[in-house]
Parts: C-alpha cells; structure tokens; sequence
C-alpha cells in the first residue's frame, strides 16, 4: 500500500519532474531533459504490490491529497482513489497508462554504476551555502551554469556572468581548500541546480577516464534515502 509517508518521500522529487514511476523499493525519479536523475529509497516504507504510474501530474495528485488530514490510497485498475480516514468523502485519480511513462521508467543500474566509480573529488554544501549560490545566480544577469573547478589544492564553486557594459565578469565564489585527484572544470546547469531545495549535501565528482566524461552525484545529507 502507498501511504502517506511514502508520498511525503516521493514529493522531494517534484522540483525536478511530475512524471514518475512509483516502484518499490526503489523509486527513480528523471527529469524531462533527462539531464537530472533521483533515487528516492523506499525500503524502510510498507511493501506495495505494484508500481502506480502518474503522468505529468504528480504535484496535482499530491495537492489533492492535502485536503485530507488522513487518508487510504486504493488502485483499482487504473483509478486511484483517494479515500478520506474520517468521511465518506474520496477523489478518484486516473493512472497514466504503463505505454505513456516509457521515458520515465528509469532504470536503477546507470545510477548504481555512477554511485560505484571512483570521485575525483568531494565536497559539502551547507544548506546556506546553496542559498547563497541560488541568491546569486539570480541577483548576477545571464547565469547559466554552476562551474566546479579544482587546479592544484583549492576547490572552487563559483557562478559567472558577462558583464558587457562594464567589459569583466561578475562572479560569485565559494572557495573551500580540498585537494582533487585530478584537476577539472567542469560545469552543471544553473536551472538544474536550483531544483535542490535549501539543504545540506555532499558532492561526489565522478570521471569515467574511457569516455572522457565527468558526471555529479549529490547525497541529501538531510534525508539518507535520497541522491
């Protein structure tokens, strides 16, 4: 059965998509672009039998659940029915057909061999220190990107911008003295970054030496069961 406590875990995924495949234990969460992946661990949460699809209407479904203070999640083909603890009172929510979320059935095995590479480099970012960087990128004019950076001894976090008027670079910088086993600079979407809420977390920068590519992975440092 789905319960309120695994939707409560489900909705840290809503920043980043509203279609997704609840699949117990693991629950893998993708964003349109595909450029963003969340593994939401559901283990600890009772076993439900088989997975509930939504289709680019999760955060509905999740706002019509707080009308309720508390409630049953029934499925019954693909009619979801919300059914009030107290009332007689229930919502019936139509299931996206399992054709419809093949882009967001994401499989666990890509996550699992990003997680297991070896990390160039670690770093933690405070939950103030994520508001800092969001407040800046949106204060400084046409930030794209949130660069990573890391040539000798220093560790560098910083968000620039072209500043064509004044001929330089505004620049943001949060600087932290980590060594790297590899020097790197590379860069995320600031539109990705800004999907993380305002928490603590620890980065891992992965670098596959075959393919020549890096990819990021981000542990919640508030909340083990999410990355």
């Amino acid at each position: 059965m789905i319960t309120k406590e695994t939707l409560e875990r489900i909705s840290n995924c809503t920043n980043i998509t509203s279609s997704i495949t609840i699949k117990y234990p693991i629950t893998m969460a993708v964003s349109d672009s595909r450029d963003m992946v969340m593994r939401i661990d559901l283990s600890d949460m009772e076993e439900f039998d088989r997975p509930v699809s939504f289709f680019n209407r999760l955060s509905n479904f999740l706002c019509i659940t707080k009308l309720y203070d508390d409630f049953k999640i029934n499925v019954h083909d693909n009619i979801i029915t919300i059914q009030d603890a107290n009332s007689k009172s229930s919502t019936d929510f139509i299931e996206s057909y399992a054709e419809l979320m093949t882009d967001y059935n994401f499989d666990e095995e890509q996550f699992t061999k990003t997680e297991n590479a070896v990390s160039i480099q670690e770093f933690e970012l405070t939950a103030n220190e994520v508001k800092k960087l969001k407040t800046a990128g949106s204060t400084l004019q046409n930030i794209e990107k949130l660069i990573i950076e890391n040539q000798g001894e220093e560790l560098k976090i910083k968000l620039k911008s072209s500043n064509i008027a004044a001929r330089v670079d505004d620049c943001f910088t949060i600087v932290k003295d980590i060594p790297s086993t590899k020097q790197f600079n590379i860069s995320i979407p600031f539109s990705n970054f800004t999907k993380l809420s305002n928490q603590n977390y620890k980065f891992f920068v992965k670098y596959n030496s075959k393919n020549n590519s890096y990819r990021v992975l981000i542990h919640n440092l508030d909340n083990d069961k999410i990355k």
